[in-house]
Protein backbone atom coordinates (compact mmCIF):
# COMPACT_ATOMS: atom_id res chain seq x y z
CA UNK A 1 0.00 0.00 0.00
CA UNK A 2 1.32 3.47 -0.86
CA UNK A 3 2.11 5.37 2.29
CA UNK A 4 0.48 8.79 2.55
CA UNK A 5 1.20 11.76 4.75
CA UNK A 6 -1.98 13.32 6.13
CA UNK A 7 -1.74 16.83 7.49
CA UNK A 8 -4.37 18.62 9.51
CA UNK A 9 -3.67 22.32 9.13
CA UNK A 10 -5.29 23.67 12.25
CA UNK A 11 -2.35 24.92 14.28
CA UNK A 12 0.91 26.24 12.93
CA UNK A 13 4.36 25.12 14.06
CA UNK A 14 7.90 25.13 12.70
CA UNK A 15 10.33 22.29 13.39
CA UNK A 16 14.02 22.74 12.62
CA UNK A 17 16.08 19.56 12.24
CA UNK A 18 19.85 19.82 12.47
CA UNK A 19 21.59 17.04 10.53
CA UNK A 20 24.94 15.81 11.87
CA UNK A 21 28.05 16.99 10.03
CA UNK A 22 29.40 13.99 8.18
CA UNK A 23 31.61 15.15 5.35
CA UNK A 24 32.43 18.20 3.29
CA UNK A 25 34.11 18.92 0.02
CA UNK A 26 34.30 22.23 -1.74
CA UNK A 27 32.61 23.15 -4.98
CA UNK A 28 34.00 26.04 -6.97
CA UNK A 29 31.76 27.70 -9.53
CA UNK A 30 32.30 30.59 -11.86
CA UNK A 31 29.89 33.21 -13.12
CA UNK A 32 27.82 32.52 -16.19
CA UNK A 33 27.90 35.18 -18.85
CA UNK A 34 24.49 35.92 -20.35
CA UNK A 35 22.88 38.56 -22.58
CA UNK A 36 21.61 41.75 -20.92
CA UNK A 37 17.87 42.27 -20.40
CA UNK A 38 15.80 44.15 -22.92
CA UNK A 39 12.64 46.20 -22.66
CA UNK A 40 9.31 44.61 -23.49
CA UNK A 41 10.30 41.04 -22.55
CA UNK A 42 8.56 39.05 -19.82
CA UNK A 43 11.05 37.41 -17.47
CA UNK A 44 10.18 34.29 -15.46
CA UNK A 45 12.43 31.91 -13.58
CA UNK A 46 10.71 28.96 -15.27
CA UNK A 47 12.42 30.00 -18.51
CA UNK A 48 15.85 29.44 -17.01
CA UNK A 49 18.74 31.65 -15.99
CA UNK A 50 20.72 30.86 -19.13
CA UNK A 51 19.57 27.59 -20.68
CA UNK A 52 16.08 26.11 -21.24
CA UNK A 53 14.38 24.35 -18.32
CA UNK A 54 12.33 22.09 -20.58
CA UNK A 55 12.65 20.43 -23.95
CA UNK A 56 15.37 18.22 -25.41
CA UNK A 57 18.93 19.22 -26.02
CA UNK A 58 22.23 17.46 -26.40
CA UNK A 59 25.59 17.77 -24.65
CA UNK A 60 29.05 16.80 -25.86
CA UNK A 61 31.15 14.89 -23.30
CA UNK A 62 34.94 15.07 -23.52
CA UNK A 63 37.15 12.75 -21.47
CA UNK A 64 40.68 14.03 -21.09
CA UNK A 65 43.83 13.34 -19.14
CA UNK A 66 47.02 15.26 -18.52
CA UNK A 67 49.91 13.59 -20.32
CA UNK A 68 52.60 14.85 -18.01
CA UNK A 69 55.74 16.35 -19.53
CA UNK A 70 57.10 16.74 -16.00
CA UNK A 71 56.04 15.35 -12.67
CA UNK A 72 54.25 12.09 -11.95
CA UNK A 73 50.68 11.06 -12.70
CA UNK A 74 48.59 11.54 -9.53
CA UNK A 75 46.19 8.77 -10.63
CA UNK A 76 48.38 6.06 -12.18
CA UNK A 77 46.15 3.04 -11.49
CA UNK A 78 42.43 2.74 -10.96
CA UNK A 79 39.96 0.04 -11.96
CA UNK A 80 37.14 2.51 -12.68
CA UNK A 81 39.26 4.83 -14.78
CA UNK A 82 42.41 3.10 -16.08
CA UNK A 83 45.26 5.22 -17.35
CA UNK A 84 45.13 6.20 -21.06
CA UNK A 85 41.53 5.05 -21.51
CA UNK A 86 37.91 5.99 -20.93
CA UNK A 87 36.32 5.37 -17.52
CA UNK A 88 34.19 2.25 -17.28
CA UNK A 89 31.13 4.51 -16.83
CA UNK A 90 31.96 6.74 -19.81
CA UNK A 91 28.74 5.98 -21.69
CA UNK A 92 26.43 5.91 -18.65
CA UNK A 93 26.21 9.64 -17.98
CA UNK A 94 23.76 10.76 -20.69
CA UNK A 95 21.34 8.89 -22.93
CA UNK A 96 22.17 9.02 -26.63
CA UNK A 97 18.55 8.62 -27.73
CA UNK A 98 15.38 9.72 -26.02
CA UNK A 99 13.52 7.24 -23.85
CA UNK A 100 16.19 4.78 -22.80
CA UNK A 101 16.63 6.22 -19.28
CA UNK A 102 20.02 4.57 -18.75
CA UNK A 103 22.14 7.71 -18.38
CA UNK A 104 22.32 8.79 -14.74
CA UNK A 105 22.32 12.53 -15.47
CA UNK A 106 19.52 12.12 -18.01
CA UNK A 107 17.48 10.18 -15.47
CA UNK A 108 18.05 12.72 -12.70
CA UNK A 109 16.82 15.75 -14.61
CA UNK A 110 14.02 13.87 -16.34
CA UNK A 111 12.61 12.78 -12.97
CA UNK A 112 13.28 16.10 -11.24
CA UNK A 113 11.50 18.00 -14.02
CA UNK A 114 8.47 15.66 -14.07
CA UNK A 115 9.51 14.56 -17.55
CA UNK A 116 9.85 18.07 -19.00
CA UNK A 117 13.66 18.30 -19.36
CA UNK A 118 15.41 15.66 -21.43
CA UNK A 119 19.22 15.82 -21.52
CA UNK A 120 20.87 13.73 -24.21
CA UNK A 121 24.51 13.47 -25.17
CA UNK A 122 27.37 11.55 -26.68
CA UNK A 123 31.09 11.14 -26.11
CA UNK A 124 33.64 12.85 -28.34
CA UNK A 125 36.34 10.41 -29.47
CA UNK A 126 39.81 10.87 -30.90
CA UNK A 127 39.58 8.97 -34.21
CA UNK A 128 43.37 8.93 -34.51
CA UNK A 129 44.03 7.20 -31.19
CA UNK A 130 42.87 3.62 -30.46
CA UNK A 131 42.09 4.60 -26.85
CA UNK A 132 39.95 7.57 -28.05
CA UNK A 133 40.74 9.61 -24.93
CA UNK A 134 42.41 13.01 -25.35
CA UNK A 135 45.89 13.01 -23.82
CA UNK A 136 46.87 16.63 -23.39
CA UNK A 137 50.60 17.34 -22.92
CA UNK A 138 51.07 19.55 -19.87
CA UNK A 139 53.32 19.92 -16.89
CA UNK A 140 52.29 19.11 -13.34
CA UNK A 141 52.28 22.85 -12.58
CA UNK A 142 49.95 23.58 -15.47
CA UNK A 143 47.61 20.78 -14.41
CA UNK A 144 47.43 21.95 -10.80
CA UNK A 145 46.98 25.68 -11.17
CA UNK A 146 43.17 25.60 -11.28
CA UNK A 147 42.77 26.87 -14.83
CA UNK A 148 40.27 24.85 -16.90
CA UNK A 149 42.76 25.03 -19.81
CA UNK A 150 40.31 25.56 -22.64
CA UNK A 151 43.14 27.50 -24.25
CA UNK A 152 45.12 24.26 -24.21
CA UNK A 153 42.49 21.53 -24.52
CA UNK A 154 40.36 22.83 -27.38
CA UNK A 155 43.24 23.70 -29.75
CA UNK A 156 44.79 20.34 -28.89
CA UNK A 157 41.58 18.50 -29.85
CA UNK A 158 41.33 20.49 -33.07
CA UNK A 159 44.90 19.54 -33.89
CA UNK A 160 44.96 15.81 -33.06
CA UNK A 161 41.61 15.13 -34.76
CA UNK A 162 42.56 17.06 -37.86
CA UNK A 163 39.21 18.79 -37.54
CA UNK A 164 37.34 15.46 -37.90
CA UNK A 165 34.36 15.43 -35.55
CA UNK A 166 33.54 11.92 -34.29
CA UNK A 167 31.43 10.61 -31.43
CA UNK A 168 31.09 7.15 -29.92
CA UNK A 169 27.64 6.70 -31.49
CA UNK A 170 28.26 8.39 -34.80
CA UNK A 171 26.33 11.63 -34.24
CA UNK A 172 27.07 14.63 -36.43
CA UNK A 173 28.18 17.98 -35.07
CA UNK A 174 24.83 19.51 -36.06
CA UNK A 175 23.12 17.23 -33.53
CA UNK A 176 24.66 19.32 -30.72
CA UNK A 177 23.02 22.67 -31.44
CA UNK A 178 19.31 22.31 -30.62
CA UNK A 179 18.56 25.58 -28.78
CA UNK A 180 19.63 29.21 -28.70
CA UNK A 181 20.27 31.47 -25.73
CA UNK A 182 18.10 34.56 -25.49
CA UNK A 183 17.79 36.70 -22.35
CA UNK A 184 18.04 35.46 -18.79
CA UNK A 185 14.54 34.49 -17.67
CA UNK A 186 13.07 34.67 -21.16
CA UNK A 187 11.94 31.82 -23.40
CA UNK A 188 14.83 30.14 -25.21
CA UNK A 189 14.69 29.35 -28.91
CA UNK A 190 13.90 25.84 -30.19
CA UNK A 191 15.19 24.90 -32.70
CA UNK A 192 18.47 26.77 -32.64
CA UNK A 193 18.78 29.90 -34.72
CA UNK A 194 22.40 30.58 -33.80
CA UNK A 195 24.71 31.78 -36.53
CA UNK A 196 27.42 30.65 -36.36
CA UNK A 197 26.55 27.44 -34.51
CA UNK A 198 27.36 26.88 -30.84
CA UNK A 199 27.39 23.67 -28.82
CA UNK A 200 24.42 23.44 -26.45
CA UNK A 201 26.66 22.22 -23.64
CA UNK A 202 30.17 20.76 -23.39
CA UNK A 203 31.23 18.60 -20.43
CA UNK A 204 34.96 18.17 -19.81
CA UNK A 205 35.83 15.37 -17.39
CA UNK A 206 39.50 15.00 -16.40
CA UNK A 207 41.05 11.75 -15.18
CA UNK A 208 44.14 13.09 -13.42
CA UNK A 209 44.09 16.83 -12.85
CA UNK A 210 44.89 17.44 -9.17
CA UNK A 211 42.59 20.46 -9.01
CA UNK A 212 39.67 18.19 -9.96
CA UNK A 213 40.59 15.20 -7.83
CA UNK A 214 37.80 12.90 -6.79
CA UNK A 215 34.16 13.73 -7.44
CA UNK A 216 34.13 16.65 -5.02
CA UNK A 217 35.99 19.41 -6.85
CA UNK A 218 34.37 20.87 -9.88
CA UNK A 219 33.60 24.13 -11.58
CA UNK A 220 31.08 25.45 -13.98
CA UNK A 221 33.01 27.31 -16.61
CA UNK A 222 29.87 28.56 -18.29
CA UNK A 223 30.99 31.00 -20.91
CA UNK A 224 28.97 32.41 -23.71
CA UNK A 225 31.15 33.07 -26.76
CA UNK A 226 34.06 30.95 -25.54
CA UNK A 227 37.28 32.50 -26.85
CA UNK A 228 38.62 29.11 -27.97
CA UNK A 229 36.49 27.40 -30.66
CA UNK A 230 36.10 23.64 -30.88
CA UNK A 231 35.74 22.37 -34.46
CA UNK A 232 35.14 26.03 -35.38
CA UNK A 233 32.14 26.17 -33.03
CA UNK A 234 31.77 28.20 -29.88
CA UNK A 235 29.82 26.90 -26.85
CA UNK A 236 26.82 28.10 -24.88
CA UNK A 237 27.79 26.21 -21.73
CA UNK A 238 31.01 24.48 -20.69
CA UNK A 239 31.21 22.48 -17.47
CA UNK A 240 34.48 21.13 -16.12
CA UNK A 241 34.91 18.42 -13.52
CA UNK A 242 36.94 15.30 -12.91
CA UNK A 243 37.25 12.06 -11.04
CA UNK A 244 39.99 9.67 -10.06
CA UNK A 245 37.42 6.95 -9.67
CA UNK A 246 33.61 6.95 -9.78
CA UNK A 247 31.25 8.95 -11.98
CA UNK A 248 31.13 12.53 -10.60
CA UNK A 249 27.35 12.62 -10.95
CA UNK A 250 26.70 14.97 -8.06
CA UNK A 251 29.07 17.58 -9.48
CA UNK A 252 27.77 17.17 -13.03
CA UNK A 253 24.21 17.57 -11.80
CA UNK A 254 24.96 20.53 -9.52
CA UNK A 255 26.98 22.44 -12.08
CA UNK A 256 24.33 22.01 -14.76
CA UNK A 257 21.92 23.50 -12.24
CA UNK A 258 23.69 26.86 -12.43
CA UNK A 259 22.56 27.64 -16.01
CA UNK A 260 19.05 26.67 -14.87
CA UNK A 261 18.81 28.48 -11.52
CA UNK A 262 21.50 31.14 -11.31
CA UNK A 263 25.02 31.96 -10.19
CA UNK A 264 26.83 31.30 -6.91
CA UNK A 265 24.13 33.00 -4.85
CA UNK A 266 22.06 29.86 -5.43
CA UNK A 267 24.27 27.73 -3.17
CA UNK A 268 21.46 27.58 -0.64
CA UNK A 269 20.55 23.94 -0.09
CA UNK A 270 23.48 22.11 1.37
CA UNK A 271 26.27 23.61 -0.69
CA UNK A 272 28.22 26.83 -0.85
CA UNK A 273 30.94 28.05 -3.14
CA UNK A 274 34.31 29.16 -1.90
CA UNK A 275 34.27 32.74 -0.55
CA UNK A 276 30.47 32.94 -0.58
CA UNK A 277 27.88 32.70 2.18
CA UNK A 278 25.92 29.62 3.16
CA UNK A 279 22.26 30.01 4.08
CA UNK A 280 21.83 26.89 6.22
CA UNK A 281 22.52 26.54 9.94
CA UNK A 282 25.20 23.90 9.45
CA UNK A 283 27.08 22.41 6.53
CA UNK A 284 24.78 19.43 5.78
CA UNK A 285 21.37 20.97 5.46
CA UNK A 286 18.53 20.94 3.02
CA UNK A 287 18.44 19.32 -0.39
CA UNK A 288 17.92 20.59 -3.90
CA UNK A 289 19.05 20.26 -7.49
CA UNK A 290 21.55 22.92 -6.38
CA UNK A 291 22.63 20.98 -3.30
CA UNK A 292 25.82 18.95 -3.25
CA UNK A 293 28.22 17.69 -0.59
CA UNK A 294 26.33 19.29 2.28
CA UNK A 295 22.90 18.03 1.26
CA UNK A 296 20.91 15.68 3.46
CA UNK A 297 18.98 14.05 0.58
CA UNK A 298 20.14 13.59 -3.00
CA UNK A 299 16.80 14.48 -4.52
CA UNK A 300 15.18 17.72 -5.69
CA UNK A 301 12.63 19.71 -3.69
CA UNK A 302 9.29 21.44 -4.12
CA UNK A 303 10.89 24.86 -4.46
CA UNK A 304 12.98 23.56 -7.40
CA UNK A 305 9.86 22.29 -9.12
CA UNK A 306 7.91 25.47 -8.44
CA UNK A 307 10.67 27.82 -9.63
CA UNK A 308 11.18 25.84 -12.84
CA UNK A 309 7.44 25.11 -13.17
CA UNK A 310 8.24 21.40 -13.33
CA UNK A 311 4.69 20.32 -12.52
CA UNK A 312 3.47 16.84 -13.49
CA UNK A 313 1.39 16.72 -16.66
CA UNK A 314 -2.27 17.34 -15.86
CA UNK A 315 -1.68 19.21 -12.60
CA UNK A 316 -3.36 22.58 -12.25
CA UNK A 317 -1.38 23.76 -9.21
CA UNK A 318 2.28 24.07 -8.27
CA UNK A 319 2.75 23.13 -5.50
CA UNK A 320 -0.06 20.61 -5.49
CA UNK A 321 -1.64 18.33 -2.87
CA UNK A 322 -4.70 16.08 -2.53
CA UNK A 323 -7.93 16.59 -0.68
CA UNK A 324 -8.81 14.71 2.51
CA UNK A 325 -10.01 11.65 0.59
CA UNK A 326 -7.17 11.80 -1.97
CA UNK A 327 -9.79 11.93 -4.71
CA UNK A 328 -8.85 15.24 -6.30
CA UNK A 329 -6.05 17.77 -6.62
CA UNK A 330 -6.01 20.88 -4.42
CA UNK A 331 -3.77 23.94 -4.28
CA UNK A 332 -0.72 23.28 -2.11
CA UNK A 333 0.01 26.98 -1.60
CA UNK A 334 -1.40 27.64 1.89
CA UNK A 335 -1.91 30.87 3.82
CA UNK A 336 -2.82 30.01 7.44
CA UNK A 337 -4.47 33.42 7.85
CA UNK A 338 -7.04 32.30 5.28
CA UNK A 339 -9.43 30.18 7.36
CA UNK A 340 -11.00 28.69 4.24
CA UNK A 341 -7.77 26.79 3.64
CA UNK A 342 -7.83 25.03 7.03
CA UNK A 343 -8.50 21.30 6.82
CA UNK A 344 -6.91 17.99 5.93
CA UNK A 345 -4.38 17.62 3.13
CA UNK A 346 -2.87 14.40 1.85
CA UNK A 347 0.63 14.27 0.38
CA UNK A 348 1.57 11.26 -1.72
CA UNK A 349 5.20 10.38 -2.39
CA UNK A 350 6.92 13.61 -3.44
CA UNK A 351 9.55 12.27 -5.82
CA UNK A 352 7.04 10.49 -8.03
CA UNK A 353 3.96 12.74 -7.74
CA UNK A 354 5.31 16.20 -6.91
CA UNK A 355 2.86 16.60 -4.00
CA UNK A 356 4.01 19.31 -1.57
CA UNK A 357 2.69 22.07 0.65
CA UNK A 358 4.07 25.61 0.81
CA UNK A 359 2.77 27.29 3.97
CA UNK A 360 3.21 31.04 4.25
CA UNK A 361 4.62 32.09 7.59
CA UNK A 362 2.14 34.58 9.08
CA UNK A 363 2.56 37.92 10.78
CA UNK A 364 5.54 39.15 8.75
CA UNK A 365 5.30 42.82 7.85
CA UNK A 366 5.35 42.93 4.02
CA UNK A 367 6.70 46.48 4.05
CA UNK A 368 9.72 45.46 6.13
CA UNK A 369 10.25 41.75 5.50
CA UNK A 370 10.26 39.38 2.59
CA UNK A 371 7.65 36.59 2.70
CA UNK A 372 8.87 33.28 4.13
CA UNK A 373 7.46 29.79 3.69
CA UNK A 374 7.54 26.37 5.31
CA UNK A 375 7.70 23.53 2.78
CA UNK A 376 6.38 20.04 3.63
CA UNK A 377 7.06 16.97 1.46
CA UNK A 378 6.50 13.24 1.89
CA UNK A 379 9.67 11.36 0.97
CA UNK A 380 9.21 7.58 0.86
CA UNK A 381 12.76 6.77 -0.20
CA UNK A 382 14.24 4.72 -3.02
CA UNK A 383 13.26 1.38 -1.48
CA UNK A 384 9.59 2.35 -1.73
CA UNK A 385 9.33 4.56 -4.81
CA UNK A 386 12.14 3.28 -7.03
CA UNK A 387 13.70 6.75 -7.39
CA UNK A 388 17.37 6.01 -6.73
CA UNK A 389 18.12 9.64 -5.89
CA UNK A 390 15.54 9.74 -3.08
CA UNK A 391 17.95 8.68 -0.36
CA UNK A 392 20.15 10.21 2.29
CA UNK A 393 23.48 11.18 0.82
CA UNK A 394 25.49 9.58 3.60
CA UNK A 395 23.18 6.72 4.52
CA UNK A 396 26.07 4.28 4.13
CA UNK A 397 27.55 5.88 7.25
CA UNK A 398 26.77 4.06 10.48
CA UNK A 399 25.47 7.23 12.17
CA UNK A 400 22.75 7.77 9.55
CA UNK A 401 19.52 5.82 9.64
CA UNK A 402 18.36 5.07 6.06
CA UNK A 403 14.79 5.11 4.82
CA UNK A 404 12.70 2.14 5.93
CA UNK A 405 10.68 -0.02 3.56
Amino acid sequence: MKKLLKLALINFAIIIIIFPILSFSQCVSGTISYPPPAAGINYESKNGFFCPTRGTFRSLIIYAEADYTSGSDPNPTNSDWPIHSFPVWAHNVLDVVQGSMTGELTKYYYQASSGQLNLLGDVLINPNDPSHIFKVPMSATEAADGDPHYDMLFPYINSVTGGVFATANGLSINDFDLWSATFSGSVKSFPSVETPHKFDCVYIVWRNRPVFQGDGNTGIDGLNLLPEPLFNWLSNIVIGTGSYNVMPLKCLRHEFGHPLFGDNTFHTAGEQARFTYDYWLDVPGGYSVMGLHGSSLMTWNGWDRQRMDWRPIGNAFNPSARNSTSSSEVDGDIDPINTSQAGDYILRDFATTGDALRIKIPFLNPSLEFPEFLWIENHQGALNNGIVFDQFQYQDQSCVTPFVS
